[in-house]
């Protein structure tokens, strides 16, 4: 197993909105546009073509019953066509609180 490079465009990191404020002063806002997912699919496209970026982690935009101050996270990961995405496995989850050290979950598969 190796690791993936992958592009995390979440609102949860800071280089991210550099990122989209350098697109342009509204690309996180139509981004992030539930009606009209163009603009992300257009930065997704791009990003797998990049040749060394393996997947994108980015906010869902889908709405729900949940809060508006809770929205997920999805990762994808990318693949060539007609080629299966490379094995994915999880070591451990981190949580980044109001502390400098994160907290560490272990994942265990029976």
């Amino acid at each position: 197993m190796g690791r993936l490079l992958v592009a995390d465009l979440s609102p949860h990191n800071p280089r991210a909105m550099r990122f989209f404020r350098e697109l342009d002063k509204d690309a996180w806002t139509q981004a992030n546009d539930p009606t009209d997912c163009s603009v992300a699919r257009g930065i997704g496209l791009a990003i797998a073509h990049s040749g060394y970026l393996k997947g994108i982690s980015v906010q869902t935009v889908r709405e729900s019953d949940r809060s508006d101050e809770e929205r997920g996270d999805n990762l994808v990961l990318f693949a060539a066509a007609g080629q299966p995405v490379s094995p994915v496995y999880i070591e451990g989850a981190y949580y980044y609180g109001k502390t400098a050290k994160p907290d560490v979950f272990s994942v265990d598969f029976p």
